[in-house]
């Protein structure tokens, strides 16, 4: 009994550890720096098939992480793919390192460790901690990073740009949130031009066919 005990307490505390803040939180609060620090850290000693560096640092001194998963040494097999994902360029877009903090995880269950026999994956987090503490767009000077990677003159967006230039990596992706409220996503450039070509603006013409089409079918049927 004492046994059957103490292995069931074994497994519930290795589930409880692979939780990432958010989930151990029942999604209540938003993971904090600190918290992304030390998860990142627990994933890093639980499997031989990440490497978790110091990429740079924020304005206010935080540190930026990059999360190195390869089944070899990280960008030496030219045969293999290299993969950048780096997400939470405005601090007030939370899903995006919460996401990744998930990614990180999942990628690390046996299921998936054939991947990296294929590819070298990089992933940050979290690009701007300084933002993300505050929960606002801007990173410690005041400047959106996503609007400085021509200029470069913020540590972040310099950190990045050394690390994509020191492997070249063949795919990125930049992790962002959108919340549209109402109806201001219409007058969006790039969907109210898609839109337009489409023929589907919501114009008074087109509201009146679209009603007419759901009275025909509800006397229908």
């Amino acid at each position: 009994m004492k046994i059957s005990i103490s292995i069931a307490l074994l497994l519930i505390t290795i589930s409880l550890s692979q939780q990432t803040p958010l989930e151990k939180k029942d999604y209540s609060n938003l993971t904090t720096y600190d918290e992304l620090i030390s998860f990142v850290n627990e994933l890093d000693q639980s499997s031989d098939l990440l490497n978790v560096e110091v990429l740079g640092k924020s304005v206010e001194q935080r540190n930026l992480y990059v999360m190195k998963f390869s089944g070899s040494v990280f960008g030496k097999d030219e045969h293999k793919i290299k993969i950048l994902i780096f997400a939470q360029q405005h601090g007030n877009e939370q899903s995006g390192k919460e996401g990744a903090l998930m990614l990180a995880r999942d990628l690390l269950k046996t299921e998936n460790e054939y991947l990296f026999d294929k590819i070298d994956f990089a992933l940050v987090p979290q690009m701007n901690p300084d933002g993300s503490e505050k929960n606002k767009r801007r990173n410690g000077n005041d400047m959106d990073l996503n609007r400085n990677h021509l200029i470069l003159t913020e540590p972040e967006t310099i950190a990045l740009h050394k690390l994509f230039n020191g492997y070249q990596f063949e795919v990125t992706m930049d992790v962002h949130e959108y919340a549209p409220y109402g109806d201001t996503w219409k007058n969006m450039a790039t969907v109210s031009t898609m839109m337009k070509r489409l023929g589907l603006l919501l114009t008074s013409t087109y509201r009146r066919k679209l009603e007419n089409f759901r009275i025909k079918n509800i006397c229908l049927s």
